[in-house]
């Protein structure tokens, strides 16, 4: 479990960089930290989503929204 968690803490900070730098040249207005969990967050949603129904189309709608929302 803590091997797990570890990884996620690894991609958040990827994650949580990344959006800075965005942020840093005006890409990005939100907050870095929030949304590389809120990412993180829905990249196991999706997971879950893709077990359960195992439908693309539906992935991708769930996933841009959730672009849109963040940006």
């Amino acid at each position: 479990r803590e091997a797990f968690a570890d990884l996620l803490r690894q991609v958040v900070a990827l994650l949580e960089a990344t959006l800075g730098e965005a942020r840093a040249r005006g890409e990005f207005k939100g907050s870095p930290r929030d949304a590389a969990w809120q990412l993180a967050t829905l990249a196991r949603g999706l997971v879950v989503m893709d077990c359960a129904f195992e439908d693309a189309a539906l992935l991708r709608r769930i996933a841009r929204h959730a672009v849109v929302a963040l940006l």
